[in-house]
């Protein structure tokens, strides 16, 4: 908690997703990736490569609180869920790739990857979250 200028307590909040982190040697290939990439789309603002991730789920605003017991709660489907495979399959862009204004890679992915985000979907759902509407489409974003 802070107190904000009038005197009166605020809860803090963050803005909050879920995502995998990328190991070592597809970080680099996506790297090498974007300075080939660069030269050719000027306007983007470029994803560092420490930045890079695959998004699970996107919570938005999520107070420190809810923080705390959304961690708690996903343990113990992360760790029945800790290895996935992931490949990086093609490149996507939008509105689309002759003059993007974002670029992303497509990945391909194994049940593993699908039964961790039913399970993240799941405890969202009981901790007041909303169900995701669309179908999961993994894609790590290389510039915007």
């Amino acid at each position: 908690m802070r107190i904000n200028q009038t005197g009166h307590e605020v809860e803090e909040t963050a803005r909050l997703f879920l995502a995998v982190d990328l190991p070592p040697g597809l970080r680099e290939t996506l790297s090498d990736l974007q300075k080939t990439l660069r030269p050719l789309v000027t306007q983007a603002r470029w994803v560092k490569p420490e930045g890079m991730h695959l998004t699970l789920k996107f919570l938005g605003q999520v107070s420190a609180e809810t923080t705390h017991l959304l961690i708690e709660a996903l343990q113990p489907a992360v760790a029945r869920h800790c290895r996935q495979t992931i490949h990086a399959r093609r490149l996507g862009g939008a509105p689309g790739l002759k003059r993007p204004r974002v670029l992303w890679v497509e990945c391909e992915f194994d049940e593993s990857l699908l039964a961790l985000i039913e399970d993240i979907e799941r405890v969202g759902e009981e901790l007041g979250f909303d169900r995701e509407k669309r179908s999961f489409r993994a894609h790590m974003t290389l510039a915007r």
